[in-house]
């Protein structure tokens, strides 16, 4: 078997994967809503209540994604990780997912925080079943984060630069803090 086969079924495999677990979260979140007793599992209503509200945020989750642009700034960091991936062949990044994104303390109820996770689950997704120049075995989602971590080529670079699903990038790198920098962030 060609090395080029075995990355297109070692993918297949990861979206499959992927798409198990994000259906697998969701039902899981439905079903610990209705066993904790906020919603009587024996009431059919009861459950398709369930069923459209999450599919009511579902819908104002892409209705103010669609909102969200991308800043004059990311396409600079673009170019620049285009040209360091050129120069060195491979650059880890960080993408930042087109999700219309609030912390988990400020979303409203259970239902609409698995609405969220969802949508950074589907748009992840996405965005890794279009993407070419990239090393599959560099993966990174975050559950609760709409952002993924990743290794890619120039081709990567240019195939996140072109997804309308993706907002930002940056490289992914450690950032060492002095100790002059750190005690007044703490307000120490």
């Amino acid at each position: 078997m060609r090395p080029d086969s075995n990355i297109g079924l070692n993918r297949l495999y990861a979206v499959i994967y992927r798409s198990f677990m994000i259906l697998l979260v969701v039902t899981i979140g439905i079903s610990a809503m209705l066993t904790r007793g906020r919603v009587p599992a024996s009431s059919a209503s009861s459950q398709e209540r369930v069923a459209a509200r999450f599919e009511n945020a579902l819908r104002q989750q892409r209705q103010r994604a669609k909102l969200l642009v991308r800043s004059s700034s990311a396409e600079s960091r673009f170019q620049r990780l285009s040209a360091r991936a050129l120069e060195s062949g491979i650059v880890p990044v960080i993408a930042t997912l087109r999700v219309a994104y609030s912390p988990q303390v400020e979303v409203r109820g259970e239902i609409e925080s698995q609405a969220q996770r969802y949508e950074i689950g589907r748009v992840g997704e996405g965005i890794i079943d279009e993407l070419i120049g990239y090393d599959p075995a560099s993966i990174k989602h975050f559950d609760i984060l709409p952002i993924i971590a990743l290794t890619v080529n120039a081709s990567g670079i240019e195939s996140l630069r072109q997804s309308d699903n993706i907002l930002d990038i940056q490289e992914d790198r450690l950032h060492r803090t002095s100790l002059a920098q750190s005690v007044p962030f703490i307000g120490g």
